[in-house]
């Protein structure tokens, strides 16, 4: 098990990574599922959009970050799929 602390909003948090052997995706999806369920974020680091990994949804913050700091969308393309649809719209 891996444990950080760190300030998220002004207020100090823990964040950890707990370590399990991987066997294939269906078992990886049910812990995380299991996790959630029962009120834990769980971030997941086998994907590759914000949205899937965890956020579930796009603080509109970041998204105003993202706007205001990439209006061109150069980085890390693809990373945010808010991005992509409100690019689309």
């Amino acid at each position: 098990m891996h444990l950080e602390f760190l300030r998220a909003d002004g207020a100090l948090t823990c964040s950890g990574l707990q370590v399990v052997r991987y066997t294939d995706e269906q078992r990886l999806n049910a812990i995380i599922q299991f996790h959630r369920d029962h009120g834990v974020h769980i971030a997941n680091p086998h994907v590759y959009t914000l949205e899937e990994g965890g956020k579930l949804e796009v603080d509109p913050r970041q998204l105003a970050m993202k706007r205001r700091l990439d209006p061109a969308g150069l980085l890390n393309p693809g990373k945010m799929r808010s991005w992509e649809e409100e690019a689309v719209a």
